[in-house]
């Protein structure tokens, strides 16, 4: 985790220098690099090498790639694709939940290292098709390449729109960049705070809502309950699949119900479930760890279809296009910050000679949801349907957050592909 905050910081000045698809294929090579160091470690030193470069790239992949999506998607779906960032983490972990049950039964050293093998292919078929991906046109026409910048959105928008859209973005550009070289401190001044603000809380919000208790340990508590340990690598599998159904929801409910409704709904019926997991684990009886496997798993699908798969689309949003690269960058790093805090602490609270609070945890994380809701209902945004220029504008004349879905604007180009 903590190399992973120095890969959000690394990001956001990469995203700005080389461009996103370069930055795409850098983080995929230095990620083949780090899961081969670990798979050919032969000593604590060379494995920890390792870790510490996957955990690096994966700051760079958070960062990289709902920035890229951000623009290169159509407005009318932008939310939906840069949820797609969830979906595929969440497939991550299914298919790593299913490799290291199957992976349990080899024998020696061959467990871990069929882990470390199968990364390879996701680095490597990423990077096999980064030189088909279009350059972001955002990032062209901010470094003055228009050629390029038009060839780029004759892939991405009909041939009809590839003007207008066009100069859409250069506006948006010209506009920003009166405000000169971006800065990662910009993003603390003016309006630009309370838009990083907005996109931070999401990478808040996602861990304190109880997903490091409920989806990362919920196989060790599982085996501490009682179950034997082949059933609760089953019951977590199930719960990943679960998520990732709800995670196609989420990416569909995104566009269609918009951001506020599905952010503020998850995180009050996160609070709720969280209680009622709590409760079910202070109850010393063994009949109630399946009424908490089967919360956990509504908690899973409440989770993705909610606050996991729209707030990928809040954060990446909600970011003016100058400070777009900065702003990622910054998300990540508060997602590795917490990341670090509760990699810490959640073992000791767990652990039976410890802590020993078991599924109590949940109350912990509920003393943390109670005033993210009261936060989220007056600082949560709507976004759908809003060009990055209407979003500038709403900043700009400092709309209430409440009134962004329903505010009449004046008429401005718009070149959604």
């Amino acid at each position: 985790m903590a190399s992973m905050f120095f890969g959000g910081l690394f990001a956001g000045w990469l995203l700005d220098t080389v461009g996103r698809r370069l930055s795409l294929a850098i983080a995929c090579v230095i990620s083949i690099g780090g899961v081969t160091a670990q798979y050919v470690a032969s000593r604590p030193v060379i494995f920890l090498t390792g870790k510490m470069i996957t955990g690096f790239t994966q700051g760079l992949f958070l960062t990289i790639a709902p920035a890229y999506i951000s623009e290169i998607s159509p407005t009318v779906l932008r939310g939906a694709f840069i949820a797609s960032v969830n979906f595929s983490i969440v497939l991550g972990q299914l298919l790593a939940q299913l490799v290291l049950k199957g992976a349990s039964f080899q024998p020696g050293n061959r467990v871990y290292k069929i882990l470390f093998a199968v990364q390879w292919g996701f680095s490597g078929l990423t990077l096999l098709g980064v030189p088909f991906m279009p350059e972001s046109p955002w990032w062209l026409i901010r470094r003055g390449e228009h050629e390029r910048a038009r060839v780029a959105l004759r892939r991405l928008c009909r041939q009809g729109l590839v003007e207008l859209r066009f100069r859409e973005i250069s506006d948006t550009i010209a506009e920003s960049l009166l405000e000169g070289k971006a800065k990662y401190t910009d993003c603390f001044r003016g309006t630009d705070l309370r838009r990083t603000l907005i996109a931070m809380a999401v990478f808040i919000v996602q861990p304190l809502s109880g997903g490091p208790f409920v989806t990362g340990y919920q196989t060790y508590y599982l085996q501490l309950a009682g179950l034997p340990v082949d059933q609760t690598y089953t019951l977590t599998g199930a719960n990943f699949a679960v998520m990732l159904v709800g995670n196609c929801i989420g990416m569909y409910l995104c566009e269609r119900v918009g951001r506020r409704p599905i952010m503020l709904w998850g995180s009050y019926g996160l609070t709720i479930l969280l209680i009622f997991i709590g409760v079910l684990g202070s109850i010393p009886v063994h009949a109630t760890v399946y009424p908490q496997v089967v919360f956990m798993s509504l908690w899973g699908l409440a989770y993705q279809v909610t606050i996991g798969a729209v707030g990928w689309a809040v954060s990446a949003e909600v970011s003016t296009p100058r400070l777009r690269g900065a702003t990622q960058a910054l998300c990540t790093m508060t997602n590795a910050v917490i990341g670090v805090i509760l990699a810490f602490t959640l073992p000791y609270m767990i652990t039976p000679n410890k802590g020993d609070m078991g599924a109590k945890i949940c109350f912990v994380f509920l003393a943390f949801m109670i005033p993210i809701d009261i936060w989220a209902f007056y600082n949560f945004p709507e976004l759908r349907g809003r060009s990055y220029m209407e979003l500038d504008f709403l900043f700009h004349a400092r709309v209430k957050t409440r009134k962004f879905g329903g505010h009449k604007i004046p008429s401005l180009s718009s070149g959604s592909c």
